[in-house]
């Protein structure tokens, strides 16, 4: 026992020896390994690693300035490394051929702006006592506020929360029903500051916790009642077609878009096993609210008991919205975009920079919808999920109406496609059923599609 014990010590000793004498470097190193931790790698031990390794070198950081300056490079790192996927949208639909220069600028600038967030909350949370209990909770805090405040608006781009790094394993993720994957962000960055501060006591705790939390998770992973979401979503038919080649809204290749779906749909259209048939984001890129022959083809394209949602933009007056369709062969509903996507689907400012693009390469921006995103149809409640809205807990979770809900996620990922991000889009989406307990549908033209 004691030589383990010794052994033990040791390896500690080099290690903290190895981290103090490079400082910055073990930063740099600490924040990129965390990119590994998010799916499709999924190893998710390594976000523990990252963390102890910041509130170690913080703890050794004397003047304040210092400890600023190391966080910093942490999060900085942490933000231009997992976000570093945004880039590839310059590549695949650049408004404009020279901006693809631009692309190392564009990710650059996002990681400092969201950077900026974490280091204002830094500087007012630093002026606590020092203390053991500041060592612990400074980095928890920090992180857990700005992660809070980015999920509540659209430039926050809620995508590289800490939590997310455990979304692949069912039994850790099950913490999130207990509020939102913020939950589990706070016991990752808590527990990890436990274990930095090399205290037998405080590391004993932090294993207790992850224990309890593994166990606790996995035995309500195991008692799930599943039975009302296979009722809910029995008799669905998700219809995937890689469009990672765009159309670039060339009329000819649009309506071929548009008949490889409405073959794939007409195949299942006599299928009486099947009630719900689900088509990605914009998988029809022509309004159906303004074109009554394309409405009227849709509807003939599906069974007298099925239901028909698609992805495709709306036009009312002057306004483009980015919208979910309902459809039977009597009737349809629709639900309008909330939460557009900053560049993509609008550009900031638009009044001040009229003459610029966005990245759907118009002048004209998509509208925000004012429509209700729980739609009720054919017997079934359906809360709509356009691509983005799904990144969002606390949107999500404030348009629940009931347990007979089921969050449908239709997102166009080819915008992406090659990247980490359709993988992580995936669990980002399926961490909302959890965190609800509901059904989801989630359909993409590249990536994953699925039910839970």
């Amino acid at each position: 026992m004691n030589k383990l014990n010794n052994l033990c010590n040791s390896f500690t000793e080099k290690l903290k020896g190895f981290i103090t004498n490079w400082p910055k470097l073990n930063l740099i190193l600490a924040a990129s390994i965390s990119i590994f931790a998010y799916a499709p790698f999924s190893i998710w031990p390594l976000m523990f690693i990252s963390f102890i390794t910041l509130n170690y070198i913080l703890t050794l950081a004397k003047p304040s300035k210092q400890k600023l300056w190391y966080f910093t490079v942490f999060t900085y790192v942490f933000n231009a490394v997992n976000l570093h996927w945004v880039g590839n949208s310059f590549l695949y639909n650049s408004p404009e051929p020279y901006l693809v220069y631009f692309m190392p600028l564009l990710v650059a600038g996002m990681a400092a702006i969201l950077t900026l967030l974490y280091v204002v909350l830094f500087i007012i949370f630093n002026k606590a006592k020092n203390g053991l209990v500041k060592n612990i909770l400074l980095v928890p805090t920090v992180f857990l506020t700005a992660e809070f405040v980015r999920s509540l608006t659209v430039f926050g781009f809620p995508w590289n929360l800490v939590g997310y790094s455990i979304a692949s394993n069912d039994a850790l993720l099950q913490a999130s029903e207990l509020g939102t994957i913020l939950v589990c962000s706070f016991l990752i960055l808590f527990i990890s500051s436990l274990i930095a501060t090399f205290n037998k006591k405080a590391i004993l705790v932090s294993i207790i916790l992850f224990i309890s939390w593994f166990t606790l998770g996995s035995l309500r992973f195991n008692t799930l009642d599943k039975a009302n979401v296979e009722k809910l979503t029995e008799g669905s038919r998700l219809i995937q077609i890689d469009t990672t080649t765009h159309h670039k809204f060339d009329r000819v290749k649009m309506r071929k878009q548009v008949f490889n779906y409405l073959d794939k749909v007409k195949k299942v259209k006599y299928n009486k096993d099947i009630d719900l048939v689900v088509l990605p984001e914009m998988a029809v890129p022509y309004p159906i609210n303004t074109e009554d022959s394309l409405l009227k083809l849709l509807q003939r394209s599906i069974g007298k008991n099925q239901t028909l949602i698609v992805g495709a933009p709306a036009y009312n007056d002057y306004d483009i919205y980015n919208t979910m369709y309902f459809l039977s062969r009597t009737d349809y509903k629709r639900y309008d975009k909330v939460m557009l996507v900053p560049f993509g689907e609008f550009m900031p400012f638009r009044n001040f920079l009229p003459f610029i693009k966005n990245f759907t390469n118009n002048f004209k921006d998509f509208s925000v919808g004012a429509i209700a995103n729980t739609v009720e149809f054919n017997g079934k409640k359906y809360l709509g999920l356009i691509c983005y809205e799904a990144i969002f807990p606390f949107f999500v979770k404030e348009n629940i109406k009931d347990e007979n809900t089921i969050l449908t996620n239709i997102t166009n990922d080819a915008w992406f496609y090659g990247t980490v991000a359709p993988y992580q889009h995936s669990l980002i989406a399926k961490t909302r059923a959890v965190e609800n307990n509901l059904a989801m549908i989630r359909v993409s033209n590249a990536g994953e599609s699925f039910i839970k």
